[in-house]
């Protein structure tokens, strides 16, 4: 057959274009299942990695609650115990909140089996009329010797009339 009785196509051309597409899908398909697997490994590893990332956190988590309690000194040691005994195990930041709260409860303890020598000073810095006035620092070259003082209004010695 010539040429012209095919309708100007050559046997053999669309024979080579069958080949080559058969050819161009078999190698796409290898390229994309390659592809397929690398995204699939690669995923895994990411999966991988997250996970690590997790236990690291964790870890170092777990490291600083127990850097927080081993500081901790002989009076916390029942909220240490405390602590230890929660499960799972608080985070530092609700540790350390413990502790502050007993340290807080400590405080006002002890303030309350403590002389009550703060409620002298607070009368002292109110003043005789109840007005808030600071201490003024006495001085000795400041101090009168009350024995030269006398009084002209009741005639009496040891103060005047303005005191």
């Amino acid at each position: 057959m010539a040429d012209g009785e095919n309708g100007g196509v050559n046997a053999g051309a669309v024979g080579d274009e069958r080949m080559c597409a058969a050819v161009d899908e078999r190698v796409r398909n290898a390229v994309h299942e390659r592809l397929r697997e690398d995204v699939d490994f690669l995923l895994d590893m990411w999966s991988v990695y997250m996970q690590l990332c997790k236990v690291v956190a964790e870890s170092n988590t777990l490291n600083q609650l127990m850097q927080l309690l081993i500081g901790l000194d002989d009076p916390y040691d029942h909220i240490r115990s405390q602590i230890l005994a929660i499960e799972p195990l608080p985070s530092v930041n609700k540790a350390f909140a413990m502790v502050e709260r007993v340290e807080k409860q400590r405080k006002l303890n002890s303030m309350s089996t403590e002389p009550k020598e703060g409620v002298a000073l607070i009368v002292r810095w109110l003043g005789p009329w109840g007005r808030d006035q600071k201490p003024k620092a006495v001085k000795r070259r400041d101090m009168v010797d009350k024995g030269s003082q006398f009084c002209t209004h009741c005639d009496k010695s040891r103060h005047t009339r303005e005191m």
